[in-house]
């Protein structure tokens, strides 16, 4: 297995000699051009930097989550859990953990992770109602992986890409720290000739690219979550016509998201009329976002828990969780830029978590 500087120093490569092979419109189309508008540092010259992208909480609302009956309204996240939730949850964060202490210093996740939780309750109670055994999940543009790590950790398949340096190479790394040798890179391990047969495959973003042509996974549902305003416009339209070929197949051909995130590049009504023009009919407008195959059929009421999305595997009288008794901290592994938030009046989070 090679080491995370020589993983790094291997994208580096590659990452370079697909620029100069692809056309003018697919190197624009990938570019990260809202990160580069407002300056977040998606790339690292150094793997040991990679631990900055445990978590980020240079935001007003980090205060949100410690609320009574906290929710998110962007993630469908309500902040009480179930057990078998936390436990997941407390997975993905040791997961965390080993990956960073690999990288010389040691980060558990503060807030990333809990937001993920109300898109993992929305897939996994479609794969509940669809009597499905597992899913299989596209997560396009998916940060630091979070959610691919829950939804592969509670037993579907997921395919995972990011037009980051420093986030692919973030994803890939916490994602073989969860599922080890169920996990094929493509940047390490290559692309598969014909079958998919592993459990996560992570997938560079000039990877993601060629699936337009030959040999390709199915997909049941494309999970592009607060990046579609964010993409070149070319990239949002790459990903809405590939969803329409992955999932042929598919017993579900949904495409979902919560949140757009910041619309510099595009409005939710330039992604509706694109999704459309790609082939799909929208069924769910508020909470969440949810895209169907135009002519495919699926069980009458299937989304009508919108309203109020379940909790995963609720038991019967259990008593709810709240985020204090969920998260795993200590001073010596909080994120790295909470004494710069919390310096600048943003977010202070000893008033918050008690660390001992």
């Amino acid at each position: 297995m090679p080491t995370p500087d020589e993983i790094l120093a291997r994208y580096q490569e590659t990452d370079a000699a697909m620029r100069s092979a692809l056309a003018v419109p697919e190197v624009q189309a990938f570019a990260p051009c809202t990160f580069d508008q407002i300056g977040w540092p998606h790339s690292v010259r150094r793997a040991a930097d990679l631990v900055r992208y445990a978590d980020w909480c240079n935001h007003p609302g980090a205060a949100d989550y410690f609320a009574e009956n906290a929710y998110l309204p962007t993630q469908c996240a309500s902040l009480l859990f179930t057990a078998a939730e936390a436990n997941l949850l407390g997975r993905v964060s040791a997961a965390t953990a080993e990956l960073t202490r690999s990288l010389g210093r040691e980060v558990r996740p503060l807030l990333s992770h809990l937001a993920q939780i109300g898109p993992f309750r929305i897939m996994m109670e479609i794969r509940r109602r669809l009597a499905l055994d597992r899913i299989t999940v596209f997560d396009v543009g998916a940060g630091s992986g979070y959610q691919s790590a829950l939804l592969a950790l509670a037993g579907n398949r997921v395919l995972v890409t990011d037009n980051a340096q420093g986030l692919y190479l973030f994803q890939s790394m916490l994602l073989k720290c969860c599922l080890g040798s169920g996990v094929r890179d493509w940047l390490v391990d290559g692309r598969p000739e014909r079958h998919f047969d592993e459990p996560v495959h992570t997938i560079p973003w000039w990877e993601y690219l060629k699936l337009r042509r030959g040999p390709a996974p199915g997909v049941d549902i494309f999970f592009c979550n607060n990046n579609l305003g964010e993409m070149n416009y070319g990239a949002a339209a790459f990903t809405a016509h590939l969803a329409n070929r992955l999932m042929a197949g598919s017993p579900a051909k949904l495409f979902l998201f919560t949140c757009l995130g910041s619309p510099k590049q595009s409005g939710i009504e330039m992604i509706d009329e694109l999704l459309k023009r790609a082939g799909f009919v929208n069924l769910v407008w508020q909470p969440f976002w949810l895209y169907a195959l135009k002519g495919h059929s699926l069980p009458a009421g299937l989304f009508d828990f919108a309203p109020d999305i379940p909790r995963w595997n609720a038991q019967p009288g259990e008593r709810l969780l709240g985020v204090r008794e969920v998260l795993d901290v200590s001073p010596r592994t909080l994120p790295l830029d909470l004494d710069f938030v919390a310096f600048t009046g943003v977010f202070d989070a000893a008033s918050y978590v008690k660390l001992e």
